[in-house]
Order: structure tokens, then sequence, then C-alpha cells
């Protein structure tokens, strides 16, 4: 019979020192600590782009017996999906953009103009336009439509010689630019091509 059998087994069977509980325990709940915190953090930060992924769930309300009667559904909507919502909002766009035009005064018969007819701009915005503000004015610019390309959309030929001073000036001067909450680094440039360029043209 082997006497180191009995002691072998008494070893095995020897709790680990606390010594050693903590060396494996305490970077395993720093991690985890660490990752849970930067989750938070990243979620309540991008919390808008997290809901469009995996959605932002529904609410359901239950009335108790004294509001069994009151009306719980406190936001409705007018549109069946977000597509519809993008089609109104592209709609009364439009609206309020007509709203807002002012077409120059057509004596001499100049109005409308014929199709394919060439067009020349004018003005710093022509080439670098200013499509909203900062913070709750900001604006998506991926599918905003400039003003030559609504021109030319409509059947219309740019003068591409004058376009082309417009924007060269335009990279080389600046514009006035507003920065939100920090006048000290706002600008207030006129940043407008001068006549004498045009006339240059």
């Amino acid at each position: 019979m082997n006497a180191k059998a009995p002691q072998t087994a008494r070893r095995a069977k020897k709790p680990m020192s606390n010594r050693k509980h903590l060396a494996i325990w305490v970077p395993v709940l720093a991690l985890v600590t660490a990752v849970a915190v930067v989750a938070n953090v990243a979620i309540s930060v991008a919390g808008g782009w997290v809901e469009s992924q995996l959605g932002s769930g529904t609410y359901t309300f239950t009335n108790s017996e004294e509001s069994a009667g009151w009306d719980t559904e406190y936001y409705t909507s007018d549109y069946a999906d977000i597509d519809e919502v993008d089609a109104a909002a592209k709609a009364l766009v439009e609206e309020i953009a007509n709203g807002g035009v002012v077409l120059a005064k057509n004596e001499t018969g100049a109005l409308p103009l014929a199709t394919n007819s060439r067009v020349t701009m004018l003005g710093r915005a022509a080439a670098d336009p200013v499509f909203g503000g900062a913070g709750s004015g900001s604006v998506d610019t991926r599918t905003a439509v400039t003003a030559r390309v609504g021109l030319e959309n409509a059947g219309f030929e740019i003068n591409d010689q004058v376009f082309g001073a417009i924007a060269a000036y335009a990279d080389e001067n600046d514009r006035s630019n507003i920065v939100m909450d920090n006048p000290g680094d706002s600008t207030y440039y006129i940043g407008e091509m001068p006549v004498g360029d045009y006339e240059a043209q």
C-alpha cells in the first residue's frame, strides 16, 4: 500500500489561500467594473445611435382602478412609419421654402427661363452654401441639395467660369463663423467676392 496517497489527497483538498484568491478575483472584478463604467458612459453619450440599431422598445401603460377611464395614449402619430414622416418633412420644407422665395421683378419678360438656358450664379453661397446652424439648428448635409444641383436638375446650364471663380475665392477667404456659446472664437467676415472680380470674368 502506498503511504503517500493519503498525504497527496490531503494536499489536494487544501483550500486556496486568501492571497491567491485575491490575486485572481481583484483583477477580474476591476476589469468588469471598468467595462461596466465605460459601457454606461458610452450608452449615455451614444444612446440615440444604440436605439437606432437595437430599437428603443415600447411602453405599456396599465391604468389603476382610479384612472380606468383615462386616455394613456400620450403620444400619437399621424404617420404609419418613418418613411411617411420623412416624406411629410420634405413636403413641409418645400412649402416653407416656397413661402420665402422672392423672384426678381420680371419687367423685361426674362422669366420664365427656357430649359437649357445658361445661368450665371452670383454670391458666395452659390459655391459655399450654408445649410443650417449649430446645435439644434444643424442639418444633415448628406442629403442636402445645393442651388447649383437644383438648377441643373431643372435643366439649366451653369456658367462654370464664374462659378469656379466664386469657389476659388471661397477657398481662400474666410466667411463668418459663429461658434455656439463661444463668441471669442467667432468670426464676422462678410466673405463675399468683390464686384470687380465678377466683372473680370
